[in-house]
């Protein structure tokens, strides 16, 4: 990762107030930290430590800390386990926590937080996956192939061996599992259903939106349904909460306590219990957004395009707690 002075606040403006730091106030209108790069960052992730980031690209991590504003290190992981047939990066785990590349044959995953390879799956070449995750155990995957769009295979990432086939009656445009992998969440036109696992029994269909988060003790799911988005209970289906904004992406706090949802050109940081805004910030190009496990912070990604180029620049910002 390439540091600058590029600031993130050409991409991005914060339309709430954010808490101080180290006791010094943080002006509204600027991020804590910014960095930039030329190489288009994919995806970030707060490492176990809150603070240090690691950003994804198609050759592998940067590991950046916003506290000096230095790359600590930089490893090609990706470019290294794809060997010539380096692929594009496809964030498909929609809880953050993982990354897969395409390798021209087979996928190769990666835990964004640590950089550690968390298996491969060889896919038939007639039978292209256009969307996959991972469990976050890294025990199971699920993959969507381009010749059938609505059927969801599982298959063991160790052993390589099909599980049950789901079928989805619409077209599947998101998926994500929960953190012990026996529960994964389909997102269609029609709306989400929630599948159990092994066995791929439908535990419940809820209608009004595709996109989805679900939180990371799988008691919670959110879904967009146009111009707001709904906290569900997922055991009983019934919504406890409506969060008035659009969205076409979502991601929970590790502790729940936030869900951060955000399309291409704005992004709301909600606070859970009380279903009101804690961080709003507009942009003209966001790629990404993560959480740290703490709720305390946030990166945003966003892309510029000068001089006949494209420039990733990422944002830390603190979010301001709850009122």
């Amino acid at each position: 990762m390439r540091l600058s002075t590029a600031a993130a606040v050409a991409i991005l403006a914060a339309t709430s107030h954010l808490a101080a730091q180290q006791g010094k106030p943080v002006p509204p209108d600027r991020p804590i930290r910014t960095t930039s790069t030329r190489a288009p960052l994919q995806q970030v992730a707060f490492a176990s430590d809150n603070t240090t980031l690691m950003g994804w690209d198609a050759y592998g991590f940067a590991r950046w800390d916003p506290e000096t504003n230095k790359t600590l290190d930089r490893q090609p992981v990706i470019a290294k386990a794809c060997e010539k047939h380096r692929g594009p990066v496809l964030p498909r785990s929609e809880d953050g926590r993982t990354i897969a590349a395409n390798c021209a044959g087979k996928l190769v995953f990666f835990e964004m937080a640590t950089g550690e390879a968390r298996g491969e799956f060889t896919y038939d070449p007639k039978q292209i996956p256009t969307i996959y995750t991972q469990s976050p155990n890294g025990a199971l995957m699920a993959g969507v192939g381009a010749g059938n769009t609505t059927a969801i295979q599982i298959v063991d990432t160790k052993s390589g061996q099909r599980g049950v086939l789901i079928q989805n009656e619409q077209e599947v445009q998101q998926m994500s599992f929960s953190s012990s992998g026996d529960l994964l969440v389909t997102g269609a036109v029609d709306g989400v259903r929630i599948w159990r696992l092994p066995e791929g029994e439908l535990v419940r269909k809820i209608p009004g939106g595709t996109f989805h988060a679900m939180s990371a003790d799988a008691r919670t799911l959110a879904m967009e349904r146009g111009r707001d988005v709904a906290v569900i209970d997922i055991a009983s289906g019934t919504a406890k909460q409506t969060l008035p904004g659009t969205a076409t992406q979502l991601r929970f706090s590790q502790d729940g306590s936030v869900l951060a949802g955000w399309t291409n050109q704005q992004l709301t940081v909600w606070d859970v219990a009380s279903g009101k805004p804690r961080l709003t910030l507009k942009a003209s190009q966001l790629v990404t957004v993560a959480l740290s496990n703490d709720a305390k912070l946030l990166a945003a990604v966003g892309m510029e395009f000068a001089g006949g180029g494209a420039q990733t620049s990422v944002g830390v910002w603190r979010i301001p707690p709850p009122q």
